[in-house]
């Protein structure tokens, strides 16, 4: 046996959200009892989870904060997949057409990369105590198929 040094990282690894942990953990066993497939995988410095159900693309599963007041608590799960830029070309009433179609739990938002172009992103959330299991397998669901279609053939330019 050598005598190598071990290697310690200086900076703590952040652990889940506790809300946010357990709601994962019961998805994990929600979808163990019906024999399919979700892998989840904690990134500590993008504070999030990256969930992946069966052959779906990922989507990440993260906190916000909301309004107390309004929602009645102070944060909301999101699951959220980028579809791709934001083209000039964009039709509102095309994506508002497919929301109201194909969307139940989900809404179009707008993030922006390094370089501060504008980025698609399909959402879906939920306030933190009113999510269960099957409806954020529902959600993720949503997500990963519905992004997957749009950055396949975006509605009339949208991505």
């Amino acid at each position: 046996m050598d005598d190598r040094e071990i290697f310690e990282d200086d900076e703590e690894e952040v652990p889940p959200p506790e809300l946010l942990d357990h709601l994962i953990d019961e998805l994990i066993e929600y979808k163990a009892e019906r024999d399919e497939d979700l892998e989840a995988e904690w990134l500590p410095e993008e504070g999030l989870f990256h969930v992946t159900r069966g052959e779906e693309e990922p989507v990440d599963v993260l906190l916000v904060e909301i309004d107390a007041d309004f929602y009645g608590e102070s944060e909301a799960v999101v699951v959220e997949a980028e579809i791709g830029p934001l083209r000039k070309e964009s039709c509102l009433a095309e994506l508002l057409r497919f929301s109201d179609e194909e969307l139940v739990y989900g809404r179009f938002a707008l993030a922006s990369d390094e370089e501060g172009t504008e980025i698609l992103v399909l959402q879906a959330a939920t306030p933190v105590h009113q999510v269960t299991a099957s409806q954020l397998d529902g959600m993720i669901r949503e997500v990963a198929e519905l992004s997957h279609e749009l950055r396949e053939e975006p509605p009339s330019g949208a991505a």
